[in-house]
């Protein structure tokens, strides 16, 4: 249904000629929560603002991501007084959630989700008691989590793949971008951020684009979305989200232009069938 609304939207702009960036690739955001319970929000790629509230009732939801194919998945933390450590599938244009299940771990923290788009595959983070963090996998069907050998130092609060399969995460306490091996969890290069985040941050990539966007929050945070050069570690203003206490997450839908040509595409099948038959 949501595929749906965005694709007639899209085909019409691209009707009339003009498709604008923030319409051609829609982009998410969500609060983390605690006991409030998360929200979920449209943002605007071209200024920061975020609109269009929708509860989620999950708290404590520490990441969000689009599949390939256009589910949106929230996982929730150890915090959480309902449903700790789960996930959840989340409908982009009501907020509703519906839980899949517990994932079989009982300490995640604050992290984030993210699918590789390579292999539709769906990583998280998962707390040591070091206070380090693992990467792990998760079976959309079952929600069952598999622990990948390996830590992350620091305080990685952000994950996304590029269009390639790399692993970009976000570490908010170092104030570094990470490139990460997902296989063994290692980490291959840091890059220093240009300026602090809050604790609290989101990150993906347009894929439309292969811009690198990042937003953060809560107390410390500035409640800013960023575009983010993943090769000189600089933040580029984008504006301020309008949020108090900024976003948790961000994920963007993908591949909406595939959708636009396949649509297009049916489009013009059906016209000239309808010519055939005037004939």
């Amino acid at each position: 249904m949501f595929k749906g609304k965005i694709t007639v939207l899209l085909v019409a702009a691209l009707l009339l000629g003009s498709v604008s960036p923030a319409l051609a690739t829609p982009l998410f955001g969500t609060s983390f929560g605690g006991l409030e319970r998360a929200v979920l929000y449209d943002v605007n790629a071209q200024t920061g603002l975020a609109t269009n509230p929708r509860p989620t009732g999950i708290d404590h939801l520490v990441g969000i991501a689009f599949s390939p194919g256009g589910t949106l998945y929230g996982l929730s933390n150890a915090a959480a007084a309902e449903n700790p450590n789960s996930l959840f599938t989340i409908d982009p244009e009501t907020g509703a959630s519906s839980l899949i299940d517990a994932i079989g771990l009982d300490n995640v923290v604050e992290g984030d989700l993210a699918f590789d788009p390579t292999t539709s595959v769906l990583y998280g983070l998962y707390n040591l008691d070091s206070g380090q963090r693992q990467l792990l996998t998760i079976d959309t069907d079952t929600a069952t989590a598999t622990v990948i050998p390996g830590s992350l130092t620091g305080d990685p609060s952000g994950m996304a793949f590029d269009s390639t399969g790399m692993l970009y995460a976000l570490d908010t306490s170092l104030q570094q971008l990470l490139t990460v091996d997902k296989t063994t969890g290692a980490i291959l290069t840091t890059t220093a951020l240009s300026a602090a985040l809050g604790s609290a941050a989101g990150m993906d990539v347009d894929p439309a684009t292969g811009t690198l966007y990042v937003a953060d929050g809560e107390s410390d945070g500035t409640d800013t979305l960023y575009t983010l050069n993943p090769t000189t570690g600089v933040l580029t203003e984008v504006g301020p989200t309008g949020l108090p206490d900024g976003l948790a997450g961000l994920a963007f839908v993908p591949e909406p232009t595939t959708l636009v040509l396949m649509m297009l595409g049916g489009a013009a099948l059906m016209r000239r069938r309808m010519r055939q038959e005037k004939t």
